[in-house]
């Protein structure tokens, strides 16, 4: 199972590609797609962030490629993805171009992070929903995100919604602490695809909403 709040058209996936440097650049100068006239409209620099081993490339990879691997290696440094989301907008429906960058969940890594969370206007904060010690993880990096990008919009992800194992963190605990934190909250399963594309589509809605009217 899986799903947050908000409706939206599915998701269409571009690319995904690795990489280690760079900095807070990259994904801010893209139109949306069939809108080159709005100067205003630009593709969302978007993180992935969260403690190790919880899902954040592999809900990439699902996004993009509608694939997963229960081997995936950790991600070391960055890795950059793209992808292409339709929402409706004012009436009409607006594809939005998304830049991913996937960021190691290492604690050695954390501080390296920062030049990208800078610049990224959203993000989404991955747990285990099997794990409350995951969910404690993500709240600190949240923590970091939020002191280098205090307006950004953020979708706390609860995934592996799929394990048999027990859950330590429900949905409402989840929702709970995703509204005390000024959250998104949804829950997704990179394993089966459930819930990862509507989490895209309603992180893209809420950040062109805010970008609209300037909230």
């Amino acid at each position: 199972m899986g799903g947050c709040l908000g409706t939206g058209a599915p998701a269409q996936g571009r690319r995904h590609s690795s990489g280690g440097g760079g900095g807070g650049g990259g994904g801010g100068g893209l139109q949306l797609r069939g809108d080159s006239d709005d100067e205003g409209d630009r593709a969302f620099k978007i993180v992935m962030i969260g403690p190790m081993s919880c899902g954040k490339t592999s809900i990439v990879n699902r996004l993009c490629h509608d694939e997963f691997s229960s081997r995936e290696r950790a991600t070391v440094g960055m890795a950059f993805a793209q992808a292409d989301v339709t929402v409706s907008l004012g009436g009409q429906e607006r594809t939005i171009a998304l830049a991913l960058f996937d960021t190691a969940g290492q604690e050695r890594f954390r501080a390296h992070m920062k030049s990208y969370y800078r610049a990224a206007p959203g993000a989404v904060l991955v747990f285990e929903v099997t794990s409350a010690e995951s969910l404690r993880s993500a709240i600190e990096w949240l923590d970091v995100y939020r002191d280098m990008n205090p307006g950004g919009t953020v979708v706390l992800c609860g995934n592996k919604t799929d394990l048999p194992a027990p859950r330590e963190v429900s949905a409402s605990e989840g929702a709970r602490e995703a509204a005390e934190r000024r959250c998104l909250y949804c829950e997704t399963s990179a394993a089966t695809g459930a819930g990862v594309r509507e989490m895209f589509r309603e992180l893209a809605l809420s950040m062109a909403v805010r970008r609209a009217t300037g909230r």
